[in-house]
């Protein structure tokens, strides 16, 4: 069956994007492939401007604060693929080891607590909390005002 629309065919496609987050047709998960190329093409913009092995707490605070909110966009109700929360954690705490030059077989979890900044999984999993929170008391709110 094909869809048309004005009496042209619509082209099926394997990936749609709306705002901003690109889901799966098949199986409706997101695709992170172009978020996790935005997110490598900001934190090596600030790298390259920054310079390796200088100022690691401007490049801490810079990723926190222009590439963290790339990575984790609509997150709070995304549906990923098996291991992409896997892959987005991998990529942040690679960015840490080439902050700090650390070698890549190293843990960077000491590095995040004395940076004061979640592990990616903790960040994930904590805006979706919130995400749920905010859901659930506006809920609460429309049951006052209806049964109320």
């Amino acid at each position: 069956m094909t869809l048309s629309m004005n009496g042209v065919p619509l082209p099926w496609v394997s990936k749609v994007k709306y705002l901003g987050v690109s889901f799966l047709c098949n199986i409706g998960k997101t695709d992170m492939s172009d978020t996790i190329r935005k997110f490598y093409s900001q934190f090596n913009n600030i790298m390259l401007v920054l310079g390796k092995g200088s100022q690691e707490m401007n490049a801490v605070h810079l990723m926190k604060t222009y590439c963290s909110s790339t990575l984790t966009y609509g997150i709070e109700n995304s549906a990923f693929c098996d291991n992409t929360r896997h892959k987005m954690q991998v990529i942040w705490n690679n960015c840490f080891r080439h902050i700090f030059s650390c070698c890549w077989r190293e843990s960077v979890k000491p590095l995040q607590y004395f940076c004061n900044t979640l592990p990616l999984s903790y960040a994930i999993d904590q805006s979706k909390l919130l995400f749920w929170k905010k859901c659930l008391s506006v809920i609460i709110r429309l049951y006052a005002v209806f049964h109320g």
